[in-house]
């Protein structure tokens, strides 16, 4: 089954309680992440299908019918145009929050919100310390033995 996941390590992300930034090395943008958006990309982050993250949204928002979904297939769209997620096999890597949010009721659903910034671009790209592995970042370089 494919899943989205974030497009390390190409990116990197850090999710506060309201927000996430993310930021493109390889673009030099970084993004705002708010609204319904932060549960958005915490179910990307651990592997979710775009009918699981719907679900996920629908437990713990409440929406007319089909808004999530369309807010959702919307905001993947976003997120792949500007090349954070990708598409790949593999297992959910972690559990519905929906269960447990559903007993706290639900709140009115808030539209995911992606805003770009480019203005750090030339930074970004001069940043020496910006090579990425599969862990994260900054990869350690090794010296090359003389």
């Amino acid at each position: 089954m494919m899943r989205l996941w974030p497009n390390t390590p190409t990116i990197t992300s850090e999710a506060f309680e309201d927000e996430v930034v993310i930021v493109n090395f390889e673009s030099g943008s970084y993004y705002s992440v708010s609204g319904s958006g932060v549960e958005i990309w915490k179910a990307v982050e651990r592997g979710a299908t775009p009918a699981e993250i719907v679900r996920v949204l629908d437990s713990l928002f409440e929406a007319e019918p089909g808004r999530i979904e369309t807010a959702v297939a919307a905001f993947l769209r976003e997120l792949e145009k500007e090349a954070l997620v990708v598409a790949r096999d593999g297992p959910f890597a972690g559990s519905d929050r929906g269960a447990a949010a559903v007993a706290g009721g639900r709140t009115p659903f808030p539209s995911p919100l992606l805003n770009a910034f480019t203005d750090m671009q030339e930074l970004l790209w001069l940043d020496p310390v910006h090579e990425t592995d599969e862990a994260g970042w900054p990869a350690a370089r090794v010296p090359e033995p003389l």
